[in-house]
């Protein structure tokens, strides 16, 4: 019996063990997860203008941030490219407009 065949079963085992471990909280994750993008959410400009703030459950947030396409989050996209605030909080303007220019030696 080669090593890979001698490992498998019990790496198998191991794997499966841990995958049904995180199934017995995955709805408790995704719900903290929902909570903690909610929080830096409602810092933001389309936090603000949907009243992150104000949501804590999902059927909530459904209600308040409609399905939309490309035309309508534009106006975000457009803040994003000068530089203001929205899903990921602060950017800064020397990343995102300034190449990096590095020292001659």
């Amino acid at each position: 019996m080669k090593i890979k065949s001698l490992l498998a079963k019990p790496f198998a085992g191991y794997i499966y063990k841990g995958i049904r471990k995180e199934m017995q909280t995955a709805v408790e994750d995704q719900e903290r997860i929902f909570k903690e993008l909610l929080k830096t959410g409602k810092l933001t400009d389309f936090g603000k203008d949907h009243k992150l703030g104000d949501l804590s459950r999902h059927e909530e947030y459904v209600q308040a941030v409609p399905i939309r396409d490309y035309e309508q989050l534009k106006p975000y996209i457009e803040k994003i490219k000068r530089v203001s605030t929205m899903f990921c909080g602060r950017a800064s303007r020397s990343i995102l407009l300034k190449p990096r220019v590095l020292p001659a030696e």
